[in-house]
Parts: structure tokens; C-alpha cells; sequence
């Protein structure tokens, strides 16, 4: 699957993002999937396309030495897909510690698969943690610089002068993966 990355750092273009996101802020039908979607000050933002069209979001912020992550959702059209595992492991590339609570099974299965554990539970909910020992940012030189980030499986249709290759640690399903980041 053909997937890109646009992330919005901090100082993010407020009205870009909610010219995107506001909808899912807004619409009832979407608060009533994410009840506890919100967006602070502190919060940066990860937004997965499918060509031009958004297939998934979470949201991220550092709390006390770790990455909490937050709004994770992938659009009804792409759950069946590679959407959230490609999320999952674009989390684990990027961040050395990760914590995030979620009821959905579907987000639960890919997290333990990919070696989160169980902190605890309250009713439906899990807190999971992942410690990323040599995959986080420290050990592959730091967060992405670019604004967007191919990551299917070869090269995009056009490459842009300037590429970065991101080589992210390499598990069964995804051998021949690269990244290519684009400025």
C-alpha cells in the first residue's frame, strides 16, 4: 500500500491542519468514535494518505520522558488495509518510548504484535507501553525533517531533488520496505 506522511510539528499552520481536520473534531458521528479526540498546544500531529485521501491520524506529545500518543484512527475505507500496521510501525521508528491507551481491538492487536505490553486496564481500556531499545529517534538520528514521507514499498511515482532514505528496522512483513523522505 502506497501510503504518505504529512506531519504538523510544533507551530504548525493551525488553519491547514483543521482545513483537514476539523471534521473529525467537530462531527458528531466521529465524536461519537473518539470521544477523547482533542488537540492542545503540545500536541504534533501524524496524517497517513492514500494518494489524496486521508486514511488514518494519531496524535502525539512527550509526557515526562515518554511519547504519548493519542487519536488513533484509521477511516472506515482503509481498516481493512495495511493502514494502521504501517501507523504502528511508523510509531516505533519514530519514538524511543511510547505510551498510549485504547479500547479499539484491532489498534491492541497490532500493538502487542509489535511488542507493547499491558500496563493496565479500566473497563474497556488498555494502557500500553513500548520501550523501543534501538529503534527510537535517538539511534536513527533523530524525528523525520521532512514534511512528507513516502512509505510504500519502492520509490514514488517522482522524486524529489532532495531525498532522505530512512531505513526503519526491518521485520518479516516488511524486508524490502524503504522510506523515502522528501524536502
Amino acid at each position: 500500500m502506497n501510503l504518505q506522511k504529512k506531519e504538523f510539528n510544533k507551530g504548525y499552520d493551525k488553519v491547514a491542519f483543521y482545513s483537514v481536520m476539523g471534521e473529525y473534531f467537530a462531527e458528531k458521528k466521529y465524536r461519537d468514535e473518539m470521544p477523547y479526540l482533542i488537540n492542545n498546544e503540545e500536541k504534533e500531529w501524524r496524517l497517513f494518505y492514500y494518494g489524496d485521501t486521508l486514511a488514518g491520524f494519531y496524535g502525539h506529545e512527550e509526557k515526562k520522558g515518554q511519547t504519548c500518543v493519542s487519536g488513533v484512527y484509521v477511516l472506515s475505507a482503509f481498516r481493512h488495509s495495511e493502514v494502521c500496521a504501517v501507523m504502528v510501525k511508523d510509531m516505533i521508528f519514530s519514538f524511543s518510548s511510547i505510551r498510549m491507551t485504547t479500547s479499539n481491538p484491532r489498534l491492541i492487536t497490532h500493538l502487542r504484535k509489535n511488542g507493547f505490553r499491558e500496563l493496565s486496564r479500566r473497563g474497556c481500556y488498555l494502557t500500553m507501553e513500548c520501550a523501543n531499545t534501538g529503534h527510537g529517534p535517538e539511534q536513527s538520528g533523530g524525528q523525520y525533517a521532512a514534511t512528507f514521507i513516502n512509505l510504500a514499498e519502492g520509490y514514488p511515482r517522482s522524486i524529489p531533488e532532495k531525498t532522505e532514505r530512512l531505513t526503519p528496522p526491518q521485520s518479516q512483513e516488511q524486508k524490502e520496505t524503504e522510506w523515502i523522505s522528501t524536502t
